[in-house]
């Protein structure tokens, strides 16, 4: 590892080693400045391990483990911080560091450009797997269980609204209360038919149900079917 350069950024310091010709970079002086909160987890979650390494480095006449990171794994860093400055961080490191270190090293001048793209290229690809995942909790239907789970809790609701599965209601119009309960529930969730329920949906689908009670016509329905039995 050969002598370390420091450089400052924003009234920061960051320290530069050369090691064959590449530039790595004290991984939490970069997070730091990039504004993780958390220095250590920024550097294990967001740079691959290849773009890393440990080592000890002399600060404040004593050794001290540290990682460092690779041009690829400070861009990584850069990719995914939300600060405004990222940008200018990486335009500060590609135009005033990287040329200083290559006035003494032997850094090739295409590095960087393979560095960027590398890391473009990683950025790119857990943003389409993230895409992915939220495709699917937003379209997965519900499974066969689920399904079930809806049917036996939307007919325990139809038939305590009609007054019980003996009530001359359940007997008289209980076909017809079922028909009016699915249509408002298809049209609530703007499904063709229950099944098609994304799983997403479930508990507010449960919620929906127990929340479910007949239209005033159809209540009233309810009440003059259920009056024959008391005159009975």
């Amino acid at each position: 590892m050969n002598e370390m350069q420091l450089f400052n950024f924003d009234n920061q310091d960051i320290r530069v080693l050369e090691k064959d010709g590449e530039p790595w970079f004290v991984g939490n002086e970069i997070a730091q400045i990039l504004g993780y909160s958390n220095y250590r987890n920024a550097v294990q979650n967001h740079v691959e391990p290849e773009d890393k390494l440990s080592t000890q480095i002399e600060y404040a006449g004593q050794n001290r483990n540290m990682t460092l990171i690779n041009e690829s794994g400070m861009y990584s860093l850069v990719l995914s911080s939300k600060l405004e400055s990222a940008k200018r961080f990486k335009r500060w490191v590609t135009s005033e560091v990287l040329p200083q270190i290559r006035k003494t090293g032997v850094y090739t001048s295409n590095s960087m450009e393979l560095a960027l793209q590398a890391a473009l290229d990683h950025e790119r690809k857990i943003n389409a797997i993230e895409e992915d995942v939220d495709y699917l909790k937003n379209n997965m239907r519900i499974d066969s269980l689920q399904q079930l789970e809806i049917q036996q809790t939307a007919k325990q609701s139809i038939a305590h609204a009609l007054g019980g599965k003996e009530s001359v209601a359940y007997k008289e119009i209980s076909k017809k209360a079922f028909v009016a309960f699915w249509n408002e529930f298809k049209q609530y969730f703007k499904v063709p038919r229950y099944g098609d329920l994304p799983k997403m949906k479930m508990d507010e689908a449960i919620r929906f149900i127990e929340l479910w009670r007949p239209s005033t016509t159809l209540q009233m329905e309810i009440d003059n079917c259920n009056r024959q039995m008391e005159f009975n």
